[in-house]
């Protein structure tokens, strides 16, 4: 047994020699070193790196996720994560701001692989891990919910708001508290309160912290089971889209969150005629709003309609508000 034997009792060590077909490895992972966490980490970092992604130096824990900044963003942002599988054989690139909705997935070469013994012993741990998360997960979203329900009983109905005056639109059913932040209410396709949009008067806006989101919506309108239903992304956008078509309109607040919507639209309404209406990022390098949009229709069977702006219009705008206010044109399904 050798040196790698002496230090792990009862474990038969790999070769420590290269032989001649192995001459073409390389040098900087011993084939005699097993793959733990950090070795797969550490080989997944280096062609991550020329994908155009920057992973930490340190690992999550084995079936964990980490955020890291998203292709050609700085280093603070965070719309990307990489996940270090439960056994660590592979780690994934999920980039929520790239164009394409493809996972990059990193899998250490042969000679990186962990043995059984290891991966069995990682796998249970890592499942212990994630059941924790789960319900420190649920907890979380549980006193984020609890706390938006009370900010929502203190808050008084909303008649005004410098947001509403910006965007020449009315956003029913909104409230405002004290510190004159419109409120938004986020609800489940059950029709259950469960979050809060914050949108303060300079028009920044803010999720509430610990409530959850994916899938969570503002509805405009009553929706009719097997009635048209118009899916877009944010608030102002679905006033606009509503006070055009008369149709009932669901805001899922940005376009990450357009897929799980519209998935849970489906399954609650099969037979709705069910609308994306995106928006369209034209001068962004990366057009998320259009890339977006038609993934959520394509997914559950919907049709997808986008803004239009004239070739000379400067005015900046991606999204059906945008185009009233410049053109004062009625949207037609």
């Amino acid at each position: 047994m050798g040196s790698q034997g002496a230090d792990r009792p009862g474990v038969v060590s790999r070769r420590s020699t290269l032989t001649t077909r192995d001459s073409h490895r390389q040098k900087s992972i011993s084939p005699n070193v097993y793959a733990d966490a950090r070795t797969t980490w550490l080989a997944a970092r280096e062609k991550a790196a020329l994908d155009g992604y920057t992973l930490p130096l340190d690992h999550p824990s084995p079936g964990c996720r980490v955020a890291i900044p998203g292709f050609g963003k700085g280093p603070r942002n965070r719309s990307a994560r990489a996940w270090l599988s439960p056994d660590c054989e592979v780690v994934v690139v999920k980039d929520w701001s790239a164009e394409h909705d493809r996972p990059l997935v990193y899998r250490p070469q042969r000679w990186d692989m962990p043995l059984p013994a290891d991966c069995r012993r990682n796998r249970k741990r890592a499942l212990k891990q994630m059941a924790l998360r789960r319900i420190e997960q649920a907890e979380k979203h549980r006193q984020g919910t609890l706390s938006a329900r009370v900010a929502w009983e203190a808050a008084r109905p909303c008649i005004d708001h410098p947001y509403m005056r910006k965007k020449g639109e009315w956003l029913p059913g909104c409230r405002v508290d004290d510190f004159g932040s419109l409120l938004v209410p986020r609800i489940d396709v059950a029709g259950n309160l469960v979050g809060l949009q914050r949108i303060q008067a300079c028009g920044r806006k803010l999720y509430w912290p610990g409530a959850p989101t994916a899938g969570t919506f503002y509805l405009l309108g009553e929706i009719e089971p097997s009635g048209i239903l118009l899916v877009c992304e944010g608030v102002a956008t679905g006033a606009t889209l509503w006070s055009d078509t008369a149709h009932p309109v669901v805001c899922a607040m940005d376009a990450g969150n357009l897929l799980a919507v519209c998935e849970a639209l489906r399954a609650r309404y099969p037979h709705a005629d069910i609308v994306v209406a995106g928006d369209d990022d034209r001068s962004a390098s990366v057009n998320i709003g259009r890339s977006k949009a038609a993934a959520a229709a394509r997914a559950i069977g919907a049709r997808q309609i986008f803004p239009t702006f004239c070739d000379q219009c400067d005015c900046g705008g991606t999204d059906f508000n945008d185009a009233a206010i410049c053109f004062a044109e009625a949207v037609s399904i």
